[in-house]
């Protein structure tokens, strides 16, 4: 079952009036940026592979290189626009919920992160896009905290809790969640704040953006401790 990438904000379209029909037929352009430079795509059978994705929410993958996509729709009296992010390694878009639509950094940080995987054509679409079009590199953290721990030393290594744990499906309700926030000078979805990391001390778990797994006790040592994680 496919949707579309902005989809994931469908609050805000149902407010805005457009049915899934009229998204398809007012998309205006679709930018994609990397690192240093961004291309616009305006054709109209690009622009619905690029804003194509496949239903149901997936675990966020290991931190890696990413392009930051804005999407925009012709509304009629304004242009309303909507960003997510794509990471060629994995296949897969970051979006966020109604909350984030707005793109305030508060905003963001009220809003729920999804990520969909996208089809081959979309991949292809991706791919032809960027090409020679440089990504953002993997985020380099700046600061890290564990609830309102800050972490000592290199705080790098804490990109690897987006790598590591076994898959969980037991209960949670006696979990005591702690966030981790982790911050970059560049946003990305892993650092931008609508990313959701928390840590259970006491089931020894961790939640990614709402997939929970379970890690090792010494992990979870030093994160109880703040420490670093290598």
């Amino acid at each position: 079952m496919r949707r579309r990438i902005v989809a994931a904000v469908i609050g805000v379209l149902l407010v805005l009036g457009l049915a899934a029909g009229a998204f398809a037929k007012e998309l205006k352009e679709v930018k994609v940026c990397g690192a240093v430079a961004c291309v616009v795509v305006t054709d109209v059978g690009t622009m619905h592979k690029l804003a194509d994705a496949t239903e149901g929410s997936k675990a966020p993958p290991r931190a890696s290189e990413y392009y930051s996509v804005s999407v925009s729709v012709d509304a009629g009296e304004r242009l309303h626009t909507w960003h997510v992010y794509y990471v060629p390694s994995a296949g897969l878009v970051r979006a966020i919920d109604e909350h984030g639509a707005a793109a305030t950094r508060a905003a963001v940080r009220q809003a729920t992160a999804v990520w969909m995987s996208v089809p081959a054509a979309t991949r292809a679409a991706f791919g032809q896009a960027t090409a020679g079009l440089a990504p953002f590199p993997k985020p380099a953290l700046t600061s890290v905290r564990v609830g309102a721990r800050p972490v000592t030393g290199d705080p790098s290594s804490y990109l690897s809790l987006y790598e590591v744990g076994a898959r969980y499906s037991g209960s949670t309700w006696k979990a005591t969640w702690h966030r981790i926030t982790l911050q970059s000078e560049t946003p990305s979805p892993w650092t931008d704040g609508a990313n959701k990391l928390s840590y259970s001390p006491n089931l020894r778990l961790i939640r990614r953006d709402g997939h929970v797994f379970r890690i090792a006790k010494s992990l979870s040592d030093r994160l109880r401790h703040g420490a670093p994680l290598r």
